[in-house]
């Protein structure tokens, strides 16, 4: 709650400044095989940050299929699904095959396999001809309201994997953030202010729009390889 009152204060004093809202990206070095520590990749009213790291390896040997990862445990069921397809449409668009939510859990089930256990993983793997594979977890998931300002987050960290051995080829991390409502500042201005931060509050697409944002986001910084 004291970071929405202090976002109201901020979107309050930017309310002048329209269309100057922009998208920072930073890498890490090659080396780390992670993005920066400070990955959470907040969004602020001004700008998204986007951290992210890429393996030059992945320009030299690029995966020619790339399957995705179950999510992970105790994500709720609807959520999972969203993120999910969103993913699968972003690889879909990079790589020459892809291995989505629907077609991975047909052969867990034939199979009998559990792909958050490695040797599981390695053997779908090998059966698959899929030679890397994404898995993600969610950084936040947030709504808060105080009657005039509303403010909601998601956020995600990706990982692009190399099967056999694990190796991080590509990792990006943000979290997506929308604020409405606004500082009364008449009598007049308040129901108009209030009428705004309900109205992101309780409105069920914007979650859609916010996964599908903060994703295509992430995968700018992933290179296109078909």
């Amino acid at each position: 709650m004291k970071s929405l009152l202090a976002a109201l204060v901020l979107v309050a004093a930017l309310a002048s400044l329209p269309g100057c809202v922009s998208t920072s990206y930073h890498g890490s070095g090659s080396g780390t095989g992670r993005a920066p520590s400070n990955a959470a990749g907040a969004e602020t009213p001004v700008q998204r940050r986007v951290d992210y790291h890429l393996d030059r390896g992945l320009y030299r040997d690029p995966p020619g299929c790339v399957f995705l990862a179950p999510p992970p445990a105790k994500t709720a069921a609807g959520f999972a699904d969203l993120v999910e397809r969103a993913i699968a449409r972003q690889l879909g668009e990079r790589f020459p095959r892809t291995i989505g939510p629907e077609q991975r859990r047909r052969r867990e089930r034939r199979d009998a396999l559990d792909l958050n256990h490695p040797g599981d993983r390695a053997a779908f793997a090998r059966s698959t001809r899929c030679p890397a594979y994404v898995r993600w977890r969610t950084l936040a998931a947030s709504s808060d309201f105080a009657l005039v300002l509303a403010q909601r987050r998601v956020g995600f960290e990706v990982e692009l994997r190399r099967s056999r051995d694990d190796k991080v080829l590509w990792q990006a991390s943000h979290v997506a953030s929308r604020w409405d409502g606004g500082l009364p500042l008449s009598p007049l201005s308040l129901p108009f202010a209030a009428f705004r931060a309900a109205t992101l509050n309780q409105d069920q697409d914007v979650l859609h729009s916010m996964i599908d944002d903060a994703l295509r986001r992430l995968f700018v910084t992933l290179p296109n390889f078909i």
